[in-house]
């Protein structure tokens, strides 16, 4: 839920960025070779569509982009000196600084957003959930907090097992894949 929310708001901070660039999303390589798509068997596409719709291969995503929006922000910074070392300013040039300025402002907000994605962005997934306080059972009402704590550790176990096999069949994929090609 805390990741659907934090995607919809850097969407929403792209669409609405207050900056004279625009922020265009890469083709989709089905869009520039169609043709190619058209001609590869249908095992490679669906496996292909599996990979891209794994939650490993977004936060995946969500890590490669933060680190080409860290990259983004340092080139600016390095324009922005530049700019500010040149004595004495054109118009032109106040222009560009101001431009850069509010560009490096929505930058900084969306690396922001995706702060979580810069160190170990598969911790999430990878750590298991912690159990809690167990609960003792000293009278017969409490025996409803024991079983309430027991059907907890089992849908835990199964959303980590899930966990497991799904990076188990994202990972026999990408051997499919790389073995066709």
């Amino acid at each position: 839920m805390r990741l659907l929310a934090v995607l919809l708001l850097f969407w929403v901070q792209v669409l609405f960025a207050e900056s004279n660039t625009t922020v265009t999303q890469p083709e989709n390589d089905t869009q520039k070779h169609p043709y190619l798509y058209q001609t590869l068997p249908e095992s490679f596409q669906s496996r292909r569509q599996e990979i891209e719709e794994s939650i490993w291969s977004k936060i995946y995503s969500n890590y490669h982009t933060f680190k080409a929006l860290q990259t983004k922000q340092s080139e600016l910074i390095k324009r922005i000196n530049r700019l500010k070392r040149k004595r004495p300013l054109s118009d032109e040039q106040k222009a560009q600084l101001s431009t850069l300025k509010r560009e490096l402002h929505t930058l900084t907000g969306k690396i922001q957003l995706l702060h979580e994605y810069e160190n170990d962005p598969f911790k999430k997934l990878l750590t298991p959930p912690e159990t809690g306080k167990i609960p003792t059972v000293g009278n017969p009402l409490a025996i409803i907090g024991a079983l309430s704590f027991l059907e907890k550790l089992k849908r835990d176990k199964e959303e980590y097992e899930n966990r497991y096999r799904s990076l188990k069949a994202l990972n026999e994929t990408l051997k499919k894949q790389a073995l066709e090609t």
